[in-house]
């Protein structure tokens, strides 16, 4: 399943509502964003043109059924998709005035976990104490 949209674009019930003014200037903007990944069946374009911005000041989370390109996305963003057989085929990310996809490895790395970063459900979860206690970090 391609991921088209921050939520599942297919389901109108799940729409993204902006019912407020943006928190602040544009700090993230992901324009056109495709991954997709070579098997042994074929390609597989797990991200398809994906397109958002987040704010200054603003939270954004991405949600979608299990498989939708959720973690794809993410990783895309911080260029750690492995290559092969994984490949970010087009797109631009802008993340504070750079695109982060013209970067240099040096240059992603000064970014990456300093000033941007990933943080899995999974582990919001385990943390939460919702699935059992999370183990002493």
């Amino acid at each position: 399943m391609s991921e088209t949209a921050l939520t599942e674009a297919h389901t109108p019930a799940a729409e993204p509502q902006n019912t407020t003014a943006p928190a602040g200037d544009v700090l993230l903007s992901v324009r056109g964003l495709s991954t997709r990944f070579r098997t042994e069946r074929g390609t597989v374009m797990a991200v398809d043109n994906v397109s958002f911005d987040v704010h200054s000041g603003e939270t954004v989370a991405i949600v979608g059924e299990s498989g939708s390109g959720k973690s794809v996305t993410a990783l895309s963003l911080l260029r750690l998709i492995p290559n092969p057989p994984g490949e970010i085929v087009s797109g631009e990310i802008v993340f504070d005035g750079q695109d982060l996809l013209k970067l240099d490895d040096a240059g992603i790395r000064a970014i990456r976990g300093n000033r941007i970063a990933m943080i899995s459900g999974a582990h919001v979860l385990a943390q939460s104490g919702h699935h059992g206690r999370a183990a002493d970090w």
